[in-house]
């Protein structure tokens, strides 16, 4: 398969955390015999794309972004017609210390997808008009946390917004009943978005698919990042009525870490690896990418943002190489550990920033 990925780098550690997630894209695209193009769009620090630039975006089959490109983002998703934010929260075991979570909770398996909605539906309409407003979009975002869903563990819990006016309560039920007729496999529950924040901090590992309206949405998929224990390891996608998409980590620019080398890759590669799912219905290659991450991780190598005792801390340039190479071949990957632990990861200036750096 041929597909054309557009890049956007962004600002701050954009570049450093990208150039890792389009490593990891080209080791599994020849793993599995697929031919991808990369198309890298040039855009400052949160600042707008021109038309020429906007024009390679949306011709690409998709969009990878760095950090730092908010206006961008938002540009894109209004030109794409992007309705949904998906934003998955996942605990990993080797990170549990990070998690501020209780030990005992930790121990489950925490592995949830917020789904947003952007903007704000079914509101603002008079009583007695046919149509509401926004409707369409809802059923599109409604549509798209239904068969995420479905893909996943098959429970959806809708988290309704408090202060909600009740006739867009009414809609909002309205349209789930109707969709849960066409998606007999999800269980669907309506919980308060009270309720489903006191339930993140007491029992995560009950929800699967979480859908969420507006600025309640936002607020939830805070929640659901904190408990994760590290921004680094989040991504996010951005979805519309096609295949076409924005991926992205969540990270936040960092102009004071840019150029070091010290930033956390792990978070653009997973969104490379959504991309692949989402856009392009590549589940086995993201399968590959989260399981080459786990290898990496288990062998106990670390940014400084997750480093804990009894792992060795390395920078964002070898996380990025390590993953690659787990996704290529058993022998390549012996390559670059070797290298590791010959070299130091080849920098010991990265050891002297980072105070209480352990080797293994």
């Amino acid at each position: 398969m041929e597909k054309k990925i557009a890049l956007l780098p962004g600002g701050g550690i954009g570049p450093e955390v990208l150039a890792q997630a389009e490593k990891a894209l080209r080791a599994v695209g020849g793993r599995f015999g697929h031919k991808f193009t990369f198309d890298r769009v040039a855009v400052g620090l949160s600042g707008p794309l021109d038309e020429a630039a906007l024009a390679r975006c949306l011709a690409a089959d998709s969009v990878l972004a760095g950090v730092g490109t908010g206006r961008a983002i938002g540009q894109l998703g209004r030109e794409m017609a992007l309705k949904a934010r998906m934003r998955p929260a996942l605990l990993y075991p080797q990170l549990a210390g990070a998690s501020p979570l209780a030990p005992a909770l930790v121990k489950q398996d925490i592995d949830l997808m917020l789904v947003q909605t952007l903007g704000a539906f079914l509101s603002g309409e008079e009583e007695d008009a046919p149509v509401v407003r926004g409707e369409e979009d809802a059923v599109r975002v409604a549509r798209i946390a239904f068969r995420t869903a479905e893909m996943r563990r098959c429970g959806l819990v809708f988290a309704e917004q408090p202060g909600l006016e009740e006739r867009a309560r009414r809609c909002w039920r309205a349209l789930l009943g109707r969709l849960s007729e066409q998606f007999p496999r999800v269980k669907l529950e309506l919980l308060g978005a009270s309720e489903v924040a006191a339930r993140l901090l007491q029992d995560p590992a009950r929800f699967d698919v979480i859908l969420a309206d507006g600025v309640c949405g936002a607020v939830l998929a805070g929640e659901a990042a904190g408990l994760t224990g590290s921004a680094g390891m989040m991504s996010c996608a951005v979805l519309g009525a096609g295949r076409q998409g924005l991926y992205h980590p969540v990270l936040g620019p960092s102009p004071d870490m840019a150029g070091q080398n010290l930033a956390n890759p792990v978070g653009a590669v997973y969104a490379g690896a959504l991309l692949l799912k989402y856009a392009f219905g590549m589940a086995e290659e993201c399968a590959a990418i989260e399981a080459a991450v786990q290898r990496v991780l288990d062998d106990g190598y670390r940014t400084a943002d997750i480093l804990s005792p009894r792992c060795r801390l390395v920078s964002c340039e070898r996380m990025g190489e390590l993953i690659a190479a787990a996704l290529t071949s058993p022998a390549l990957y012996r390559r670059v550990v070797r290298g590791t632990k010959d070299a130091g990861d080849g920098f010991g200036t990265l050891q002297r920033k980072v105070s209480g750096a352990a080797r293994m």
